[in-house]
C-alpha cells in the first residue's frame, strides 16, 4: 500500500494556474480572422513552439491583442483568453496578457497569468515585479 502512495504521489502534476471560469468558444468570425493572412498578424507576433497548435496559438494571441490595443474588448479578451488557456511559450504574451487584463480589471485572470509566469520562467526582477502587485 505504502508504494501505491509513493508512486501516486511521484506521478501527480501539481494544479496549473487557470482562468476562473472557462475561456470561451471562439466562433467562425474568431477562427476567420486568426487564419485569413491580412487580418491575422497586427503588430504583434509571438513565438510558438514550432508544432501546428503553437502556431496556431501565437494566431490566436496575436489577433486577441491587437483587437484590445484596438478597443475591440469583448472579442480580444476572447482570444486573448483562450491563447492563454491553450498555454503559449512566450514571454512577451505573459507581459502583454497580464497589462491587458489589468487594464480590463480582471485580477483573477492576472493572478493566473502571474503565477504561470512564475512557474514556467524563473521570476526575474521584471516578472516579480509584474506578479508583485497582484
Amino acid at each position: 500500500m505504502f508504494l501505491v502512495l509513493v508512486a501516486s504521489g511521484a506521478c501527480h502534476h501539481p494544479a496549473s494556474a487557470t482562468l476562473v471560469g472557462n475561456a470561451e468558444p471562439l466562433t467562425a468570425k474568431d477562427l476567420a480572422d486568426v487564419f485569413t493572412p491580412p487580418a491575422s498578424k497586427g503588430w504583434f507576433d509571438y513565438r510558438s513552439d514550432g508544432t501546428p497548435r503553437g502556431d496556431s496559438t501565437a494566431r490566436i494571441a496575436s489577433v486577441g491583442l491587437w483587437a484590445i490595443e484596438g478597443a475591440d474588448w469583448e472579442r480580444g479578451i476572447r482570444l486573448a483568453r483562450a491563447a492563454y488557456a491553450r498555454g503559449l511559450p512566450d514571454l512577451n504574451f505573459y507581459h502583454d496578457y497580464i497589462a491587458a487584463m489589468n487594464l480590463a480589471r480582471r485580477p483573477s485572470d492576472v493572478r493566473a497569468a502571474c503565477k504561470t509566469l512564475a512557474k514556467l520562467w524563473l521570476a526575474d526582477s521584471v516578472d516579480r515585479r509584474i506578479g508583485k502587485s497582484e
